[in-house]
């Protein structure tokens, strides 16, 4: 490995095969608890190797440990789960969204496809890979605009909602089922056009889900930006509670084959 770029050694990694082959790089994640054991980096020698790690934001030891290996800081993620207990309306407040805004909100369709990739190619400006400069922001909005394609073609996650506005999509909601603990939904991606942003698509969307799995008896968990205050806000309005924070961090290196 060459001396300038990061330090990998010791670290548990783990293939990111999607990010891998979307990004043409050798993605990797880094894993467990204290993200130590039996190093892996000597297998993916000669390639353009992108590592991340998440660590609890109390865990600064471990946070500055991989700062100084050369990992940054690109994000911290907010954490929020909503319980139908705590359950404050939200069959009334999708009822006055959809009273002052004409937005039907159903589930994505095969005509709907296209539409929501093409919408999260400009929705998203602000994501982990946005905000990481080695990313060209035209791959970063590739990797969302895929994302989203496998979550209204049904191949990533377990449903997509989608919201219309005069005929077109405006905005879509991607989750996912955990039966790991308490059976939830787990928000996954959440896309507004920026021509529709504040005016209350998105929360159209999280009622309809809050709504479903009120119903179902099932919790909500999302995570968002620290810096994302509108969905900060958001999530709060309809009843999430906070639940932790997590650092997110990048390193890149390109290694060199010796020998």
């Amino acid at each position: 490995m060459s001396s300038k770029g990061p330090d990998f050694e010791g670290l548990n990694l783990k293939s990111d095969d999607w990010i891998s082959d979307l990004t043409g790089m050798r993605a990797l994640i880094a894993t467990g608890e204290n993200l130590g054991a039996a190093p892996e980096i000597n297998n993916v020698l000669g390639d353009r190797i992108f590592v991340t790690a998440k660590v609890p934001v109390n865990q600064v030891r471990l946070s500055s440990s991989l700062i100084r290996r050369g990992f940054v800081v690109v994000d911290t993620a907010l954490s929020f789960e909503w319980s139908p207990a705590r359950d404050t309306g939200c069959s009334s407040e999708e009822q006055t969204l959809q009273t002052l805004h004409p937005f039907d909100v159903r589930e994505a369709e095969d005509q709907d496809v296209n539409a929501v990739a093409a919408l999260a190619g400009r929705a998203f400006v602000g994501s982990r890979f946005h905000l990481d400069p080695d990313f060209p922001d035209e791959q970063a909005s590739q990797i969302k605009t895929e994302w989203a394609r496998n979550l209204a073609l049904g191949t990533r996650g377990n449903g997509c909602l989608v919201a219309i506005s005069k005929g077109h999509v405006v905005g879509f909601l991607g989750f996912l089922s955990c039966n790991i603990g308490v059976s939830s939904f787990v928000i996954d991606l959440v896309g507004v056009d920026p021509d529709a942003q504040r005016n209350g698509v998105g929360k159209s969307l999280v009622s309809r889900l809050l709504n479903d799995a009120a119903r179902l008896e099932r919790a909500v968990t999302v995570g968002t930006q620290a810096a994302n205050v509108h969905s900060v806000r958001l999530y709060e309005t309809l009843g999430f509670r906070y639940t932790g924070a997590t650092q997110v961090l990048h390193a890149h290196d390109q290694q060199e084959q010796t020998g």
